[in-house]
């Protein structure tokens, strides 16, 4: 009769155990997503900010005339 009581404290033991392991690595899981969803908008953000600069550069151009107005030309 005391090995079956040690038994089920061991078995609840173990069930607490493989519940918060199990929680741990969900957190952990869900982190390691935050973070490369957040890496993945940066990049976004940054090649976004770069074409628009890209065609502010090419339609207004650096002294006067743009790129593109002599791009247009050739067509």
């Amino acid at each position: 009769m005391a090995k079956d009581k040690e038994n089920r404290k061991e078995d609840r033991a173990d069930k607490k155990d493989g519940r918060r392991s199990y929680k741990l690595d969900k957190i952990k899981a869900v982190t390691e997503k935050a973070l490369a969803t957040a890496k993945k908008r940066k990049s976004l953000v940054l090649l976004i900010v770069v074409g628009i600069a890209a065609y502010f550069i090419l339609t207004k151009g650096v002294g006067g005339g743009g790129l593109l107005d002599i791009v247009k030309g050739f067509f």
